[in-house]
């Protein structure tokens, strides 16, 4: 189903949540709802799943005003952080609940909750109750409670975020299969970069109530539009920069020739860590000198902080180095972006 947010304002008190925001979800779309504590994420999804009423604006799914229906009478299912699973049930009558509480037959219930439970793999634990079962297992029992309902839209308000990190990626990549099997139209709530890189076919980047920038993945890692998007998603080195001639820019590390030349006289160049190059090939430009300043060993890497400036870049673990060497590193032409914001 497609989710059309239209011009949806929401204050708490003399506190803005949300700006006027506009968004449009397509049908089988799975999108990620970005950003700090704060930003106006969750209460976005609250009023998609009714359990927020916005001060103003509206919410249409599939082309239906729902703005004013109750959670109740949507055709979405929310998952949350707290799994909210009922301690004296077991698995298999925590997910067939909600069959349940809509006097679904119990001939029907059962297949359902078979292949709910197929779906999340957890097969043959259906008889245990939730505290024997790990974090991880509760959130897939939390999922099949909601997919068994078949909503036409999945909300997920950051309900991998109490995980340990190896678990959150294993369901990560568990949920995107999921939603590849299903074919739902799933929104995801997270303050997680790599989640939202991982899971999304779009994310939507928020800050202080309002959507700052949206995109695939890829394009909003690799083509950020503002500081604050670079710095939240991933990590990102920021140079001061003048206008120079010749489609230079004038910065503290001498001439340097970014992806297009300054529009203003003053503007901010970005750069990825793993783009700036060590070793410099003889074709890259843009050299800058340092010294450096940390060298922190990860395995397949390091990670490098060069001073003046603490440019940072990752390189090889083939090429190691550290505290005090002087050395050259590239900055490409077509990684230097330009930011106005």
């Amino acid at each position: 189903m497609s989710i059309n947010v239209i011009a949806v304002h929401k204050t708490y008190g003399t506190t803005l949540a949300l700006s006027n925001v506009d968004l449009i979800v397509k049908p089988g779309e799975f999108i990620t709802l970005l950003g700090p504590s704060g930003c106006g994420k969750t209460t976005l999804l609250r009023i998609i799943a009714g359990l927020e009423r916005p001060d103003s604006g509206y919410i249409h799914l599939d082309g239906k005003d729902i703005t004013h229906d109750k959670a109740n009478q949507r055709p979405i299912n929310t998952v949350f952080q707290s799994y909210a699973l009922f301690p004296h049930l077991n698995i298999r009558d925590n997910i067939a609940f909600g069959l349940r509480s809509r006097r679904v037959p119990e001939a029907e219930i059962g297949p359902r909750v078979d292949q709910a439970v197929s779906l999340v793999r957890l097969d043959g634990m259906t008889d245990r109750r939730t505290h024997q079962l790990s974090g991880g297992q509760q959130q897939r029992v939390a999922l099949a409670r909601a997919l068994i309902n078949e909503p036409k839209v999945l909300l997920l308000d950051e309900p991998m975020s109490a995980l340990d990190a190896n678990l959150r990626v294993a369901l990560q990549i568990e949920l995107r299969a999921l939603h590849r099997r299903l074919g739902g139209t799933f929104i995801l709530v997270t303050h997680d970069q790599d989640e939202a890189l991982t899971v999304s076919d779009r994310v939507i980047v928020m800050n202080k109530g309002r959507i700052i920038q949206q995109g695939t993945p890829s394009e909003v890692y690799q083509r950020p539009t503002s500081r604050f998007v670079a710095s939240f998603l991933g990590h990102a080195n920021f140079i001061d920069a003048k206008r120079g001639s010749s489609g230079m820019a004038e910065t503290a590390y001498g001439p340097l020739r970014p992806q297009e030349p300054l529009s203003e006289e003053n503007a901010t160049l970005c750069i990825r860590p793993e783009e700036v190059l060590y070793p410099i090939p003889q074709t890259c430009t843009n050299r800058v000198s340092g010294t450096v300043r940390e060298a922190i060993y990860r395995g397949d890497h390091q990670e490098i902080w060069l001073d003046p400036q603490g440019l940072r870049f990752t390189t090889s673990g083939c090429t190691p180095l550290k505290i005090g060497d002087h050395i050259e590193v590239g900055l490409p032409t077509d990684n230097l972006r330009v930011l106005y914001a």
